[in-house]
């Protein structure tokens, strides 16, 4: 909630009525959040080779939004119980969850990207996460 001009950095427009800084945090954050679940359940879901880059791509989509929406139910929970949350209404809550999918989106495809870079290196244990 840092003070940029006459709001928060949080509503601060990057392109006005397009994105938002929450929804570029989002969208980060929960790649990021996606990325760790693939981390955390890569070696346990163990793949085999020909499919690990595809499961890498939906376990971090998947991650993301999951993790996102917990996120959103939170922050409506806040609403209901506070005063003063500032997180918005509807309109924020589907601008946040569109923001968690294309972060998802896009660090799954990169996460894909590595398995299947990882898959051509000699050596590489089977199962490994990435």
């Amino acid at each position: 909630m840092v003070p940029v001009g006459t709001g928060t950095l949080y509503q601060w427009w990057l392109v006005q009525d397009v994105v938002r800084y929450d929804n570029l945090q989002h969208a980060v954050g929960f790649g990021v959040v996606g990325r760790a679940t693939w981390e955390a359940l890569g070696r346990r879901l163990a793949p085999p080779p020909g499919a690990r880059a595809a499961v890498a791509w939906w376990v971090v989509v998947l991650g993301a939004g999951a993790f996102g929406a917990l996120n959103e139910v939170v922050e409506w929970v806040l609403t209901l119980t506070l005063e003063t949350t500032r997180v918005g209404g509807y309109d924020n809550t589907a601008r946040d969850l569109l923001a968690n999918l294309v972060g998802g989106v896009l660090v799954g495809g990169a996460s894909a990207w590595e398995v299947r870079r990882g898959e051509r290196v000699a050596g590489r244990p089977p199962g490994a996460a990435g």
